[in-house]
């Protein structure tokens, strides 16, 4: 589980093109108990288990899935390190492409 605003956060600093209120409602229809907190890995499991067509979507949920088992990073740690400029949000962006 990975706090909400977290992902908020991460999503504010990467998508420049989506509005407050949508990125705050996209992370409000993550949470899965109302109490702030999400299962991103889940979530990102079901988007690729659910969506047979090939979608850009789709693809970049595998992309992150994958970089987080091969890395051994749970959203959470991702997230930080984002956030934290740890990790280049560009170069990590880039690698998503």
């Amino acid at each position: 589980m990975i706090r909400s605003k977290d992902v908020l956060l991460a999503l504010q600093q990467t998508i420049t093109s989506v509005s407050q209120d949508d990125l705050e409602r996209f992370v409000r229809f993550l949470e899965t108990n109302r109490v702030d907190k999400l299962n991103y890995t889940e979530f990102l499991g079901k988007i690729t288990e659910t969506t047979k067509k090939h979608s850009p979507f789709r693809s970049l949920c595998n992309r992150l899935n994958y970089f987080l088992q091969n890395n051994s990073i749970t959203p959470s740690g991702l997230l930080r390190k984002i956030s934290t400029s740890e990790i280049s949000v560009q170069k990590f962006a880039e690698f998503l492409k």
